[in-house]
């Protein structure tokens, strides 16, 4: 099923972070300045046009995908906070809900590892799965 794309999704993230912010972290003075900053760069942010640009690579089946903008700002997120690997993004989206919120998702249901994955293959628009032509070299023969 191809993703619900919304005029007004960047407003809709602010108040849906806004909402669960406060629900999880009352005192927001509790949260470092150096977080604060990338809360900031984050919630500025305005990526809707996202889903209207990967929409032809979804199918139009069942099942929906997680929002493009969503998965691009958490992955971006990921990037920010020098965590590469995605295997340990995704333990920390589960372990920290202020993770969770900055990048769109409720704390109880972040996207898996596999759904990553999924979204990179709809952003990497090529036939080749790598950048350069993995080449391999026959070994020669030594008598």
């Amino acid at each position: 099923m191809l993703p619900v794309y919304s005029p007004g999704s960047h407003s809709l993230y602010q108040d849906f972070f806004i909402s669960n912010f406060l629900l999880y972290y009352p005192d927001p003075f509790s949260i470092p300045s150096q977080t604060w900053k990338i809360i900031i760069q984050v919630w500025h942010l305005d990526l809707p046009q996202t889903t209207n640009i990967l929409m032809d690579s979804y199918s139009k089946f069942w099942p929906s995908p997680r929002d493009p903008a969503f998965m691009l700002r958490s992955y971006l997120l990921s990037i920010k906070l020098k965590i590469t690997s995605i295997t340990d993004w995704v333990s920390r989206l589960k372990e920290c809900p202020l993770y969770a919120i900055i990048s769109g998702f409720s704390p109880d249901d972040v996207p898996g590892i596999g759904t990553f994955y999924d979204f990179f293959r709809h952003i990497w628009d090529s036939d080749q799965k790598h950048l350069s032509v993995q080449l391999r070299h026959k070994k020669k023969i030594i008598n």
